[in-house]
């Protein structure tokens, strides 16, 4: 647990001291004061309009940082000295591998808690109100941002190559937003293959419909205990899948 809980303090720090990481977090407030802005030219209620690419930036902005951190970075450690010198000591790869995890997870979390607390600071700064669902939209991205940073380690330890690792980790991505509305159309037009395979893919491979704050903003609706509870596990599952499946990629892995 200490060799763990190092891993993770040395992580974390080395993130925070990236000009990177200060530097993305100004770039996003900036962007929500600009969004601000953009979305004047709205007709009609213009904060749902706000609070909807806010929170979607928030997304982008995290999944940048956990391309950099949990793909980039990682697969430059290895290519290193940096790597060995931990392999070295008596550590296991499962322990480093979790340290690192739980490091770049504090770094994207506590980015997305500053991102969020900025948001709302601008949202009471220009509409004088607080936003309501924010701590469930803000719960949600948290869930999202966990299992993402899960996904970039996977594909980090999955493959040699940073550019493969990013384009993978992309069209999972790209997959997970669109396999629910590919088995929809299927069912409608499709043919019985066609309708097997998207289904398959629909069970075995995380949907991220499930995190759509759209209903929350955009709608007002209020998302009940149960499903977020529901969906809480859901991401957890996910994120263990991912996690579990690095492990043994990274046990079996020749250190470059």
């Amino acid at each position: 647990m200490e060799q763990v809980i190092s891993i993770v303090q040395m992580t974390f720090l080395n993130a925070v001291r990236e000009k990177f990481y200060r530097g993305l977090f100004f770039l996003l407030v900036f962007f929500l004061i600009l969004a601000y802005y953009l979305t004047l030219l709205s007709l009609t209620e213009p904060y749902r309009i706000f609070l909807e690419v806010g929170f979607l930036s928030i997304l982008s902005f995290n999944l940048l940082l956990i391309l950099y951190f949990a793909i980039f970075e990682f697969r430059r450690l290895m290519e290193g000295k940096g790597i060995q010198l931990f392999l070295a000591k008596p550590i296991r790869r499962e322990v480093f591998l979790l340290g690192y995890f739980l490091g770049i997870g504090c770094v994207v979390w506590i980015f997305t808690l500053l991102s969020a607390l900025s948001l709302q600071g601008v949202f009471a700064l220009l509409f004088r109100q607080w936003i309501a669902g924010f701590w469930v939209g803000l719960a949600l991205i948290l869930l999202q941002v966990t299992l993402f940073t899960a996904m970039g380690v996977f594909f980090a330890t999955l493959f040699s190559s940073t550019m493969v690792s990013t384009f993978s980790f992309f069209a999972l991505f790209v997959v997970g937003y669109t396999t629910r509305e590919a088995y929809e159309l299927t069912v409608k037009y499709g043919k019985p293959v066609s309708q097997a395979i998207t289904k398959f893919l629909l069970y075995l491979l995380p949907s991220f419909d499930y995190y759509d704050l759209s209903p929350i903003f955009l709608y007002g609706e209020v998302m009940g205990w149960k499903p977020f509870t529901l969906l809480t596990f859901y991401s957890f599952f996910y994120t263990g899948v991912f996690l579990l499946a690095a492990f043994v990629l990274f046990h079996l892995k020749e250190v470059e």
